[in-house]
Protein backbone atom coordinates (compact mmCIF):
# COMPACT_ATOMS: atom_id res chain seq x y z
CA UNK A 1 0.00 0.00 0.00
CA UNK A 2 1.20 3.74 -0.57
CA UNK A 3 2.07 5.63 2.73
CA UNK A 4 0.35 8.89 3.08
CA UNK A 5 1.43 11.75 6.25
CA UNK A 6 -0.94 14.34 7.53
CA UNK A 7 -0.18 17.70 9.06
CA UNK A 8 -2.35 20.42 10.00
CA UNK A 9 -2.16 22.71 12.83
CA UNK A 10 -6.02 22.19 12.84
CA UNK A 11 -6.75 18.74 14.44
CA UNK A 12 -10.38 18.77 12.86
CA UNK A 13 -8.80 19.03 9.65
CA UNK A 14 -6.85 16.12 10.40
CA UNK A 15 -10.12 14.23 11.59
CA UNK A 16 -11.51 14.92 8.48
CA UNK A 17 -8.90 14.32 5.58
CA UNK A 18 -9.15 10.67 7.20
CA UNK A 19 -12.52 10.62 6.71
CA UNK A 20 -13.16 12.35 3.44
CA UNK A 21 -11.90 9.50 1.80
CA UNK A 22 -12.15 5.86 1.35
CA UNK A 23 -7.81 5.22 1.77
CA UNK A 24 -8.21 1.78 1.87
CA UNK A 25 -10.01 1.61 -1.28
CA UNK A 26 -7.39 3.65 -2.95
CA UNK A 27 -4.75 1.19 -1.72
CA UNK A 28 -3.47 4.02 1.46
CA UNK A 29 -2.43 3.68 4.50
CA UNK A 30 -2.02 6.58 6.65
CA UNK A 31 0.91 6.37 8.14
CA UNK A 32 1.20 8.86 10.41
CA UNK A 33 0.27 12.68 11.59
CA UNK A 34 1.42 15.88 12.86
CA UNK A 35 -0.10 18.76 14.38
CA UNK A 36 2.67 21.27 13.63
CA UNK A 37 5.81 21.44 11.00
CA UNK A 38 8.81 20.56 12.98
CA UNK A 39 6.87 17.18 13.92
CA UNK A 40 6.06 16.69 10.05
CA UNK A 41 9.50 17.68 8.81
CA UNK A 42 10.89 14.80 11.87
CA UNK A 43 8.57 12.46 10.34
CA UNK A 44 8.81 12.54 6.81
CA UNK A 45 12.45 12.54 7.02
CA UNK A 46 12.39 9.66 9.27
CA UNK A 47 9.81 7.50 7.31
CA UNK A 48 10.04 8.74 3.79
CA UNK A 49 6.09 8.18 3.09
CA UNK A 50 5.21 8.33 -0.79
CA UNK A 51 2.76 11.24 -0.34
CA UNK A 52 2.39 14.19 2.31
CA UNK A 53 -0.74 16.40 2.71
CA UNK A 54 0.45 19.55 4.75
CA UNK A 55 -0.76 22.61 5.51
CA UNK A 56 1.33 25.67 4.31
CA UNK A 57 1.56 27.44 6.66
CA UNK A 58 1.95 25.64 10.45
CA UNK A 59 3.75 26.47 13.87
CA UNK A 60 7.40 25.70 14.07
CA UNK A 61 8.09 24.90 10.72
CA UNK A 62 6.21 26.29 7.40
CA UNK A 63 4.94 23.36 4.50
CA UNK A 64 7.17 25.14 2.31
CA UNK A 65 10.47 24.64 5.02
CA UNK A 66 9.82 20.92 5.13
CA UNK A 67 9.44 21.05 1.23
CA UNK A 68 12.82 22.73 0.87
CA UNK A 69 14.16 19.89 2.93
CA UNK A 70 12.27 16.60 0.85
CA UNK A 71 14.32 18.45 -1.86
CA UNK A 72 17.59 19.01 -0.64
CA UNK A 73 17.34 15.63 0.99
CA UNK A 74 16.26 13.85 -2.66
CA UNK A 75 13.06 12.22 -0.56
CA UNK A 76 10.38 10.80 -2.49
CA UNK A 77 7.38 11.98 -0.34
CA UNK A 78 5.43 13.85 -3.09
CA UNK A 79 3.52 17.01 -1.46
CA UNK A 80 0.04 18.66 -1.38
CA UNK A 81 -0.84 21.40 0.13
CA UNK A 82 -3.58 22.87 1.92
CA UNK A 83 -3.87 26.79 1.40
CA UNK A 84 -6.31 29.52 2.70
CA UNK A 85 -7.06 32.05 -0.16
CA UNK A 86 -5.03 34.75 1.75
CA UNK A 87 -1.74 32.02 1.20
CA UNK A 88 -1.68 32.19 -2.40
CA UNK A 89 2.22 33.76 -2.76
CA UNK A 90 3.29 30.62 -0.78
CA UNK A 91 1.06 28.46 -2.51
CA UNK A 92 3.10 29.80 -5.78
CA UNK A 93 6.70 29.65 -4.28
CA UNK A 94 5.92 25.87 -3.14
CA UNK A 95 4.68 25.38 -6.79
CA UNK A 96 8.13 26.65 -8.01
CA UNK A 97 9.90 24.68 -6.02
CA UNK A 98 7.95 21.02 -6.71
CA UNK A 99 4.94 20.51 -4.97
CA UNK A 100 2.55 18.52 -6.75
CA UNK A 101 0.07 20.56 -5.85
CA UNK A 102 -2.58 22.07 -3.68
CA UNK A 103 -6.29 22.41 -2.26
CA UNK A 104 -7.97 25.26 -0.86
CA UNK A 105 -10.05 25.07 2.73
CA UNK A 106 -12.19 23.54 3.30
CA UNK A 107 -11.32 20.62 1.25
CA UNK A 108 -13.66 19.77 -1.66
CA UNK A 109 -13.67 15.90 -1.71
CA UNK A 110 -14.00 15.22 -5.33
CA UNK A 111 -11.14 17.83 -6.00
CA UNK A 112 -8.91 15.88 -3.39
CA UNK A 113 -9.95 12.52 -5.13
CA UNK A 114 -8.61 13.54 -8.38
CA UNK A 115 -5.22 14.88 -6.97
CA UNK A 116 -4.71 11.62 -4.85
CA UNK A 117 -5.75 9.50 -8.32
CA UNK A 118 -3.47 11.78 -9.86
CA UNK A 119 -0.52 11.71 -7.59
CA UNK A 120 -0.57 7.52 -7.51
CA UNK A 121 -1.12 7.32 -11.12
CA UNK A 122 2.54 9.20 -11.78
CA UNK A 123 3.59 7.09 -8.76
CA UNK A 124 3.21 4.10 -10.57
CA UNK A 125 4.69 5.63 -13.92
CA UNK A 126 7.33 6.47 -12.41
CA UNK A 127 7.87 2.76 -10.78
CA UNK A 128 7.65 1.23 -13.54
CA UNK A 129 9.82 3.94 -15.87
CA UNK A 130 13.00 2.48 -12.69
CA UNK A 131 12.07 -1.31 -13.76
CA UNK A 132 11.96 -0.65 -17.26
CA UNK A 133 14.80 -1.77 -19.45
CA UNK A 134 16.96 1.84 -20.46
CA UNK A 135 15.41 1.28 -24.09
CA UNK A 136 11.82 1.72 -23.21
CA UNK A 137 12.54 4.92 -20.75
CA UNK A 138 13.78 8.13 -24.45
CA UNK A 139 9.19 7.24 -24.90
CA UNK A 140 9.08 10.32 -22.58
CA UNK A 141 6.63 10.51 -19.62
CA UNK A 142 3.20 9.12 -20.47
CA UNK A 143 0.85 11.84 -18.87
CA UNK A 144 2.80 14.69 -21.10
CA UNK A 145 2.30 12.50 -24.27
CA UNK A 146 -1.89 12.44 -23.30
CA UNK A 147 -1.69 15.95 -22.68
CA UNK A 148 0.11 16.24 -26.00
CA UNK A 149 -2.08 13.93 -27.58
CA UNK A 150 -5.39 15.85 -26.68
CA UNK A 151 -3.93 19.28 -27.82
CA UNK A 152 -3.40 17.73 -31.29
CA UNK A 153 -6.18 16.49 -31.53
CA UNK A 154 -8.13 19.72 -30.07
CA UNK A 155 -6.28 22.32 -31.45
CA UNK A 156 -8.92 24.23 -33.37
CA UNK A 157 -11.45 24.30 -30.51
CA UNK A 158 -11.14 27.44 -27.81
CA UNK A 159 -8.82 25.22 -25.65
CA UNK A 160 -6.56 27.25 -23.23
CA UNK A 161 -4.54 26.56 -20.02
CA UNK A 162 -6.77 25.92 -17.74
CA UNK A 163 -9.16 23.45 -19.70
CA UNK A 164 -6.02 21.38 -20.45
CA UNK A 165 -4.69 21.37 -16.67
CA UNK A 166 -8.04 20.05 -15.16
CA UNK A 167 -7.55 17.17 -18.05
CA UNK A 168 -4.11 16.29 -16.32
CA UNK A 169 -5.99 17.11 -12.78
CA UNK A 170 -3.22 19.70 -12.12
CA UNK A 171 -3.55 23.18 -11.20
CA UNK A 172 -3.00 25.55 -13.90
CA UNK A 173 0.01 27.28 -12.37
CA UNK A 174 1.61 23.72 -12.01
CA UNK A 175 0.71 22.28 -15.27
CA UNK A 176 1.90 25.51 -16.87
CA UNK A 177 5.92 24.91 -15.05
CA UNK A 178 5.40 20.96 -15.51
CA UNK A 179 4.49 21.58 -19.45
CA UNK A 180 7.28 23.72 -20.27
CA UNK A 181 10.06 21.17 -18.33
CA UNK A 182 8.61 18.76 -20.75
CA UNK A 183 8.55 20.28 -24.01
CA UNK A 184 10.48 23.10 -23.98
CA UNK A 185 8.36 26.02 -24.61
CA UNK A 186 5.16 27.07 -22.59
CA UNK A 187 1.85 25.96 -23.86
CA UNK A 188 0.42 29.21 -26.10
CA UNK A 189 3.96 28.70 -27.87
CA UNK A 190 3.17 24.60 -28.34
CA UNK A 191 -0.51 25.35 -29.47
CA UNK A 192 0.37 27.75 -31.71
CA UNK A 193 2.80 25.62 -33.72
CA UNK A 194 0.49 23.16 -33.60
CA UNK A 195 -1.85 25.70 -35.64
CA UNK A 196 0.42 27.02 -37.62
CA UNK A 197 1.56 23.36 -38.99
CA UNK A 198 -1.50 22.11 -39.72
CA UNK A 199 -2.76 25.55 -41.58
CA UNK A 200 0.60 24.74 -43.93
CA UNK A 201 -0.99 21.30 -44.82
CA UNK A 202 -4.37 22.73 -45.50
CA UNK A 203 -3.27 25.34 -47.80
CA UNK A 204 -1.06 22.60 -49.48
CA UNK A 205 -4.63 20.79 -49.93
CA UNK A 206 -6.88 23.51 -50.66
CA UNK A 207 -7.53 27.19 -51.00
CA UNK A 208 -9.14 29.10 -48.17
CA UNK A 209 -9.14 32.63 -47.69
CA UNK A 210 -6.95 33.69 -44.68
CA UNK A 211 -10.01 34.41 -42.48
CA UNK A 212 -11.60 30.92 -43.19
CA UNK A 213 -8.61 29.76 -42.78
CA UNK A 214 -7.91 31.10 -39.25
CA UNK A 215 -11.40 29.91 -37.89
CA UNK A 216 -10.68 26.36 -39.29
CA UNK A 217 -7.34 26.02 -36.94
CA UNK A 218 -8.48 27.85 -33.53
CA UNK A 219 -7.86 31.27 -34.09
CA UNK A 220 -10.63 34.48 -33.60
CA UNK A 221 -8.18 37.14 -35.15
CA UNK A 222 -7.29 36.35 -38.63
CA UNK A 223 -4.69 39.56 -38.91
CA UNK A 224 -2.77 38.07 -35.78
CA UNK A 225 -2.98 34.86 -37.48
CA UNK A 226 -1.51 36.02 -40.57
CA UNK A 227 1.10 37.59 -38.61
CA UNK A 228 1.89 34.46 -36.77
CA UNK A 229 2.20 32.39 -40.00
CA UNK A 230 4.68 35.25 -42.14
CA UNK A 231 6.93 34.95 -39.59
CA UNK A 232 6.69 31.13 -39.20
CA UNK A 233 6.91 30.69 -42.79
CA UNK A 234 8.41 33.82 -44.19
CA UNK A 235 5.23 34.68 -46.06
CA UNK A 236 1.06 35.04 -45.87
CA UNK A 237 -1.30 32.13 -46.04
CA UNK A 238 -2.67 33.55 -49.24
CA UNK A 239 1.09 34.10 -50.90
CA UNK A 240 1.80 30.26 -48.78
CA UNK A 241 -0.26 28.51 -52.19
CA UNK A 242 1.22 30.38 -55.16
CA UNK A 243 4.56 29.75 -54.07
CA UNK A 244 4.61 26.13 -52.62
CA UNK A 245 2.95 25.61 -56.00
CA UNK A 246 5.60 26.95 -58.29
Amino acid sequence: MYKLFLADDEIIILRGLKKILDWKALNIEITGEALNGRDAEDFIVAREPDLAILDIRMPLRLGLDILHTIREKNLKTRVLFLSGHREFSYVQEALEYGAQGYLTKPVDREKLLHAIEAQISQIESADSAVSAPKEDISHGNEQIKQVLAYINSHYEENINLERVAKIAYMNPYYFSVYFKKNTGMNFKEYITQVRLTRAAEILNQQELKTYELAEMIGFTDSRYFSELFKKKYGCSPSRYRQVHEL
